[in-house]
């Protein structure tokens, strides 16, 4: 990813921290206390008219590596 590209998500991504103010503080309260090797992660998300989609993931190692990585990034 190229340097203006890092700018403009940086800038995006900072956009919807503003709009969505407990998002980055429900992933900071995760990275603390409760991500670790085995977590589950459940996922669901529900349209206007109700539609659901739901999906989990269990960490694996690299992907608590991942998750650091982004955060040093910040």
């Amino acid at each position: 990813m190229g340097m203006i590209n890092a700018m403009k998500l940086k800038a995006k991504w900072e956009k919807f921290c503003k709009n969505h103010p407990k998002v980055p503080l429900f992933v900071d309260k995760c990275n603390e206390q409760l991500l670790t090797e085995g977590t589950i992660i459940d996922i669901k998300v529900t349209r206007p008219d109700g539609t659901t989609l739901c999906t989990n993931v269990k960490l694996l190692p690299e992907d608590l590596e991942l998750l650091q990585d982004f955060k040093s990034a910040q």
